[in-house]
């Protein structure tokens, strides 16, 4: 997720559909004179953004094992409740 956050050309990317997408739907004029699709140049940032979900996605589901290792008596606010607590 990292290298996405600082890929400067899926930003770059990202603002050029953006650009696209304000001249088809909102009547902007056109700010880059590209040959590329606006299909082709979604299909790929879709691609890229679908390979962080799911890095993301097997990440949250070890942080999910994680958290079924909290002990059986623990306080609501998440502090481990002493057993002389009990």
């Amino acid at each position: 997720m990292a290298e996405l956050v600082n890929d400067s050309s899926f930003r770059k990317d990202l603002l050029r559909l953006h650009g696209m997408a304000h001249t088809i739907i909102n009547g902007a004029p056109q700010t880059a004179s590209s040959k590329e699709k606006i299909w082709e140049l979604a299909g790929a940032l879709a691609m890229e953004l679908e390979d962080v979900v799911d890095d993301l996605q097997s990440t949250l589901g070890l942080l999910h094992q994680l958290t079924e290792l909290a002990p059986e008596f623990a306080d609501e606010g998440g502090a481990d409740v002493e057993e002389e607590d009990l």
